[in-house]
């Protein structure tokens, strides 16, 4: 059947024609993170020629620009508007409340919406900025080169152009500092008020009674007389959405790691959803980043300075936090596998789909979700993934062998960015959190903790200074750094060993390699690493050895 969708604004209905209340079914609900489409639908009869429909009972929290209209051949929605009506004797939820609580609840409102104008005035402001800076650098030296006054011109240019630079990238550092501020002001009264509402309920929506009711007026036009016509109508309502979740269940055994998206769902949008599809989709409604422009750069010497150190110091020891994902180079890891049985449990009647900028899941059975429900978990999804493990060692940083499970090929899983709970032969492990935009290889490693069955020590060693030359203005030193790694478990480990020898930023400390104990050795950042297989109670002892040539009133730390 021909459907025809329309996605009108606001217009006025047409006079004199008779209207009909009508009370939809909500038959999906489409959540996003900030967001959900509600999607209902309606029998009706219309008569030929012009209808007014009344559809009552919508979300008071819709809002009125993502309303649409899905109607069959044989009838159109020729226009709509949609308003808010209070029943009589209305009780407002800020009339519910005593006294103190009103007055403290106007004022977390107040300063939630002083805050919201002060915040889209800086950032208004920002972009001003921007314009300007753009105006700023399209400016001419000179519209005459051969006149006599030309130098002048480009001095006075040039002079203008530094002032009127330093002036806006002044204002552009205090309003970014300002909407900072005042992010971080609303996130606070946005905490704060919800910690309001969770303790001061809003129940003046039960049974139907006083509940603020928003209704949406359609005009249509039918080319018969029409019985049951079915007319789908959805909107988009602000009180509702979803955070992802995910348990990684990781085993021993050899079985492939399975990861469960699981959606916490709340609803506050003051109707009940009844036997509803549910779809989740990992996207926002309200993302609306634009790209950032770029503007010239103009190095100085301290920005030359800054660079050539840089050059030498960007890539130091890596943090190694437990509860974090980070992105594996190449590195040897024992990689178990198994193939997995028909999977029968609830997620596996999830249906999924691209979108614009994500997935969207379309869970097995229809839900009933009612009003005010908060952190309603349902199992969405079950992906699964080969799975190894390795430990990551840095004597240096700490004494300590931190387990590692490498997932290759995670982008298949299609990850969304969230928090996870992982389980190791179904026991608590750990909390880390996913986000694929920051891993850039095609293995994603997440760390699991330490391990205490795996020791780790590291010791320095240094020769008294000699003399280097006849002249005696420089000393020379032999550094021996010792690691010590021994497998205290019963089976072989992968371990991963990172530590480091100083670079030189001064042309008068000279260092030279002696023995890196065939160690990966980047030399602009003075990074070693190590890839090695332990087996059951076997040791490793590694002996670096490198010599550094000072003149003799320096002082160094070679530890």
């Amino acid at each position: 059947m021909k459907r025809v969708l329309f996605t009108l604004c606001v217009l006025c209905c047409t006079a004199s024609v008779a209207q009909k209340v009508v009370k939809a079914k909500t038959d999906r609900v489409t959540v996003y993170f900030d967001g959900a489409v509600v999607e209902k639908v309606a029998k009706v009869d219309l008569k030929k020629g012009e209808n007014t429909i009344i559809f009552s009972s919508n979300s008071p929290a819709i809002e009125p620009y993502g309303i649409q209209f899905d109607a069959d051949e044989g009838f159109m929605v020729v226009g709509f508007n949609a308003e808010t009506g209070l029943p009589q004797e209305f009780v407002s939820y800020e009339q519910s409340l005593t006294a103190d609580k009103r007055k403290h609840y106007k004022s977390l409102c107040d300063t939630i919406a002083k805050l919201k104008d002060a915040l889209q005035f800086e950032q208004s402001r920002k972009v001003s900025l921007e314009k300007q800076f753009a105006a700023l650098g399209s400016i001419k030296l000179m519209s005459n080169p051969q006149s006599e006054d030309s130098l002048q011109r480009i001095r006075t240019t040039l002079e203008y152009y530094d002032q009127k630079s330093a002036e806006l990238t002044k204002s552009k550092m205090t309003t970014e500092a300002k909407i900072k501020q005042y992010n971080e002001l609303l996130k606070k009264q946005q905490y704060l008020y919800a910690v309001f509402m969770e303790e001061n309920p809003d129940n003046t929506a039960s049974a139907g009674q006083n509940s603020r009711e928003y209704k949406i007026k359609a005009d249509i036009y039918a080319d018969r007389d029409i019985s049951g016509a079915n007319i789908r109508y959805s909107y988009l309502c602000t009180a509702a959405g979803w955070i992802p979740l995910y348990d990684v269940r990781l085993s021993s055994a050899g079985d492939d790691a399975r990861f469960v998206l699981k959606a916490d769902l709340f609803n506050n949008s003051r109707e009940d959803w009844t036997d509803v599809e549910l779809i989740f989709a990992t996207e926002g409604v309200r993302d609306s980043d634009m790209p950032v422009p770029l503007y010239p750069k103009y190095l100085s010497n301290l920005e030359q300075t800054n660079i050539r150190a840089a050059k030498y110091h960007s890539l130091p020891l890596r943090a190694s936090g437990v509860n974090a994902v980070e992105e594996a180079e190449d590195a040897e890891v024992m990689l178990v596998s198994s193939d997995k049985g028909q999977v029968t449990n609830y997620t596996a009647m999830t249906t999924s789909s691209s979108s614009l900028f994500g997935k969207e899941y379309t869970v097995g059975m229809r839900h009933s979700i009612k009003n005010n429900t908060r952190n309603k978990t349902i199992p969405v999804q079950s992906s699964y993934s080969q799975a190894g493990f390795k430990y990551l060692i840095k004597p240096k940083a700490a004494s300590k062998a931190y387990l590692q499970a490498a997932i290759p090929d995670w982008q298949k899983l299609e990850l969304a960015e969230a928090e996870a709970t992982v389980y190791f032969d179904n026991k608590y492990a750990t909390r880390t959190a996913f986000n694929p935009a920051n891993v850039q290889s095609d293995t994603m490693l997440i760390n699991m903790g330490v391990d205490k069955r795996v020791s780790v020590s590291r010791k320095v060693n240094k020769t008294t200074p000699n003399k280097a030359s006849i002249v005696g203005k420089e000393l020379e030193t032999t550094v021996e750094v010792e690691i010590k790694v021994k497998n205290n478990r019963s089976e072989t480990v992968s371990v991963e060993i990172e530590d480091q020898i100083p670079i030189s930023t001064d042309a008068a400390i000279k260092i030279q390699t002696l023995d890196l104990q065939q160690a990966e050795y980047e030399p602009l950042s003075g990074r070693l690493l190590w890839n090695k297989q332990l087996g059951a109670g076997e040791s490793l002892v590694l002996k670096v050895k490198y010599s550094v040539r000072y003149p003799k009133d320096y002082r160094l730390n070679l530890d």
